[in-house]
């Protein structure tokens, strides 16, 4: 049975849910038009700096990428020209979440940085600690956990010295997700605990879940299936009850895992089609995508190759419409997978009813090498691992072993 990939798993929380956290689904949300109105009604420069930053953010949060960073650029260009200098540093914020978005990295660190210095300037301790978690969270996404560590620990410094209980157990869940993309699962919970103590002890039944729900993912990656689902059923009655928000995806899609792990495929495909319907409620393209991936790998898993294609192809037409290339190479990655089981399987697609066919050697080596260049270049040490393995896995299956053994000596110096 071919390896499940799933592409959406807590450890890789992005930007998006940070910013989001503990938004309900029944919350309100200002309106374009009504942000248009305000904007015309704004007699200061300031005032005006601030609304257009909030609609560059509504642009983001509505996959309208472009819009948003326009509108971003407006801000900072009147932020900068009126002295504002608290506002130029939340619209860099904005901006890097836009390169965030597209996974230009570096470039989103670069404007974390530049608010970053601002907010210190400014003995702005609230916001300077959140602008180091979001930088924390930038390098954690391309494996650079040590630095990431570097910058949560900072931050967790400041929010204890100015006791701001909340974001300190944000920042203790963040320092445990990155203890867990380690493999340390005991230090990984010592956080969680750290963070739901806080959580506990304010009567905050949603942050609860949101920890349940990552020591949930620990017990998962530890193998202990039953104490996980245990809390990840726990996480989603709160977020139920006390909401729900929109953190209530993660705990869907961390309960997917959990049953695609245990061979309870069916009820893997039940929970990420709701996670999915929520996407498509909120108009979220870019998790749409992460839960046709991870439909796709449960199919994939049962061997329904032509399925798993369809939900892979699915995911990169909706990423190549967003204009985000990371995402095309993840997608690119996932149907080269399935075109290598075919491969190695010599049967096109078992329990598929139509079989799937298998292009070229050199349109899969092109994918492949595509995904490899990609990696080098966002720096994502994970991804870099994966389109190693696919093209050590591709060469065996053409014969080419000393492909093969060549790209599975880089991927022993990765490891």
């Amino acid at each position: 049975m071919p390896r499940i990939i799933l592409q959406a798993s807590l450890i890789f929380i992005t930007w998006a849910s940070f910013l989001l956290q503990g938004v309900s689904m029944a919350q309100s949300t200002t309106t374009m038009v009504e942000l248009l109105e305000e904007l015309q009604a704004s007699a200061s420069d300031s005032a005006r700096v601030d609304i257009r930053n909030r609609i560059a953010l509504r642009h983001l949060e509505l996959n309208q990428l472009e819009k948003g960073y326009e509108e971003g650029v407006i801000a900072f260009r009147l932020a900068r020209k009126t002295g504002f200098l608290q506002g130029e540093a939340r619209v860099s914020e904005t901006i890097a979440r836009y390169y965030e978005y597209k996974n230009q990295f570096r470039k989103a660190i670069e404007h974390y940085n530049s608010s970053m210095h601002v907010f210190q300037h400014l003995d702005d301790s609230v916001k300077l600690a959140r602008v180091m978690n979001s930088i924390g969270l930038v390098y954690k996404d391309i494996s650079s956990f040590d630095t990431a560590l570097v910058y949560f620990y900072r931050s967790k410094d400041i929010l204890n010295r100015i006791n701001d209980a909340p974001e300190l157990a944000n920042t203790f869940n963040l320092i445990g997700l990155v203890y867990g993309s380690w493999g340390d699962y005991q230090e990984a919970l010592e956080n969680f605990m750290a963070s739901m103590d806080i959580y506990q002890d304010s009567e905050n039944p949603l942050g609860i879940s949101k920890t349940y729900c990552y020591i949930g993912f620990v017990y998962r990656k530890l193998n202990d299936l039953q104490r996980a689902e245990d809390y990840l059923n726990i996480a989603l009655k709160l977020n139920l009850e006390n909401g729900p928000t929109r953190d209530v995806t993660d705990i869907y899609t961390e309960l997917g895992m959990l049953y695609g792990e245990a061979g309870r495929q069916q009820e893997a495909i039940e929970v990420f089609e709701r996670g999915l319907t929520l996407s498509k409620y909120y108009g979220n393209q870019r998790e749409v995508a992460d839960f046709f991936d991870n439909l796709g790998s449960v199919y994939h898993s049962m061997e329904d190759y032509k399925q798993a294609m369809n939900f892979y192809e699915r995911a990169k037409t909706i990423r190549q419409d967003l204009g985000i290339g990371y995402g095309v190479m993840v997608s690119n990655l996932n149907i080269a997978s399935v075109y290598l089981s075919v491969l190695e399987h010599k049967v096109p697609g078992a329990r598929s009813e139509v079989p799937v066919e298998v292009p070229s050697r050199d349109v899969l080596y092109s994918y492949l090498g595509n995904a490899l260049d990609n990696a080098r270049k966002t720096g994502s040490f994970s991804d870099l691992v994966r389109a190693c393995e696919s093209l050590a896995r591709a060469s065996a299956a053409y014969n080419d072993y000393g492909e093969a053994v060549r790209f599975q000596e880089a991927l022993l110096y990765l490891k």
